[in-house]
């Protein structure tokens, strides 16, 4: 319906994968690199746009590039944190597509591969029923991603509190928190370690 909230995805995948010891986001999953593997439920998805932020290098090996649905930005800072990109992406969001205050905005991360449509779907549904809420997909009692914020916090986000990551936004503004129960446990997996992937293959 063309009066519901618009989703825009925010998907950082910027990071040195320093505890994994080599680029997380190029490691075959399903055999398909895991940003890949990650990026192709949300397009499944019922997402207005995708907000990719990550290394030139990734850019290149993957052959990333933007389109219609999908923007691509770079963030060569090694010394970046999420937040940062997430950041970067909002402002590109901010500048292309100028977000109403009942749209939304979608993060997850790109070391949670696993995730289906039906996941993303189901915490977007959540946020149309009420675009003032920010949602949370749970598993089994946990809270991981989707996460989906209105655009009118979009200022707290770039704002000091925020510095140290994105989870102060949902205790600043724990009132406004729906957690929505997903069937998948990858919402709240993610690959950090090699042991990690193992227990993922």
């Amino acid at each position: 319906m063309t009066d519901q909230p618009r989703i825009f995805a925010i998907l950082p995948a910027a990071g040195m994968s320093r505890r994994m010891g080599r680029p997380k986001q190029l490691i075959p999953i399903d055999n398909q690199p895991m940003l890949l593997a990650v990026l192709d439920p949300l397009t499944s998805s019922d997402i207005t746009h995708i907000t990719i932020v990550t290394r030139t290098d990734i850019a290149n090996a993957l052959s990333l590039t933007d389109s219609e649905t999908t923007t691509i930005v770079i963030n060569d800072d090694d010394q970046s944190d999420m937040i940062d990109s997430i950041r970067l992406a909002l402002a590109d969001i901010q500048t292309r597509h100028a977000p109403k205050p009942t749209d939304g905005i979608l993060i997850t991360p790109a070391d949670q591969p696993g995730q289906f449509p039906d996941d993303i779907n189901h915490c977007i549904a959540a946020y149309h029923s009420d675009p003032t809420k920010l949602i949370i997909a749970e598993h089994d009692g946990r809270r991981g991603h989707p996460l989906i914020f209105p655009a009118t916090l979009i200022p707290d986000v770039h704002a000091p509190l925020c510095d140290t990551g994105l989870r102060n936004l949902t205790h600043h503004h724990a009132a406004l928190v729906r957690p929505v129960p997903c069937p998948s446990i990858a919402v709240i997996r993610d690959i950090d370690t090699p042991d990690d992937l193992d227990q993922l293959r």
